[in-house]
């Protein structure tokens, strides 16, 4: 991920540094959770709505506490300072087992799950250290300029 000041131009950019760097690899084990997680709270919906108006102090602090936990076991870290990371949301989705696969005793039987993306998660100190290492970098950069740009080619006719 790179924080970029636009140019004045499509494809030229005034500055670039580099924000991230990572690859994130998920777990069938974290997906299971997460589909887990996922059911409990469209089951627990219903009953929340329908409880009545009267809350006390207590049971909203126990259910914001309850959410925030849930966010964090849904967000997935791309470095390991917890920096940047991705926050989603995962269902499990039918699977077809009509036709028979011969599994061995070591081996899973095949699961299929749905992510859908919900946020992208950047600590405010981090992308402001990034901010300033781009504004310094760009105060002591030559005259060089990055254009990125495509060029279409004329056919002879």
């Amino acid at each position: 991920m790179n924080l970029v000041q636009l140019g004045p131009r499509r494809g030229v950019f005034y500055a670039f540094v580099n924000v991230a760097d990572g690859v994130v690899r998920i777990w069938r084990e974290w997906l299971a959770q997460g589909a887990e997680m996922n059911r409990e709270k469209i089951a627990e919906a219903p009953r929340r709505l329908s409880g009545g108006v009267d809350y006390s102090k207590e049971e909203t602090r126990i259910s914001t506490v309850v959410e925030d936990v849930d966010e964090e076991a849904r967000t997935l870290w791309v470095d390991s300072h917890e920096n940047v990371g991705i926050r989603v949301k995962v269902k499990q989705r039918s699977w077809k087992e009509d036709v028979p696969v011969i599994l061995h005793s070591d081996e899973d039987p095949g699961v299929s799950y749905v992510m859908e993306y919900e946020e992208l998660l950047v600590r405010t100190n981090h992308l402001l250290l990034a901010m300033e290492r781009m504004l310094s970098e760009q105060n002591n950069a030559s005259s060089k300029a990055l254009v990125f740009c495509s060029f279409a080619s004329q056919s002879e006719t």
